[in-house]
């Protein structure tokens, strides 16, 4: 008998643990989603010539993102001229954007990585959003938005 209750006892205080782990998972996997999902109302007109000042006019739209960024910052015991930014290239066959970058940036931050997404909505001469990937969108592409951005840490 002693030995069926000793079962019993663990098998209440794995079921306990289950209950819990299976809690922390789904609080991980909704602080995933809260971490990366997309800013609603939030469009930042990138600088395709430079990947910093893109990334930084989207944290300047995000207080989250800018208060994570310069705390990281701290941590780090860096400057913002010190974080080094890349983004996808275009080629040169967008006309006015060739060689300009876009969503997603990959920004090395001291030791960590962050990661900034969103979209890329390209804009014609009169603010225009093109929608068709031809060349007639390559030729007139003149501005690029970011739209919806989100961010995550590695």
């Amino acid at each position: 008998m002693p030995h069926s209750s000793s079962a019993l006892s663990l098998r209440a205080w794995g079921s306990k643990w289950l209950v819990v782990l299976l809690g922390c998972a789904i609080f991980a996997a909704g602080s995933f989603y809260f971490l990366t999902r997309p800013i609603e109302g939030v469009t930042v007109r990138g600088v395709p010539s430079c990947a910093n000042c893109t990334v930084l006019a989207i944290a300047d739209a995000l207080p989250d993102l800018r208060h994570e960024l310069l705390n990281t910052l701290e941590k780090e015991n860096i400057g913002v001229n010190d974080m080094r930014c890349s983004g996808h290239m275009l080629g040169r066959q967008w006309g006015h954007l060739s060689y300009g970058e876009v969503t997603p940036f990959y920004c090395q931050v001291g030791s960590r990585t962050l990661i900034v997404d969103g979209g890329n909505t390209y804009l014609d001469q009169e603010g225009k959003k093109l929608t068709s990937y031809d060349q007639a969108m390559y030729d007139n592409a003149v501005a690029v938005d970011h739209p919806l951005p989100h961010w995550k840490w590695k």
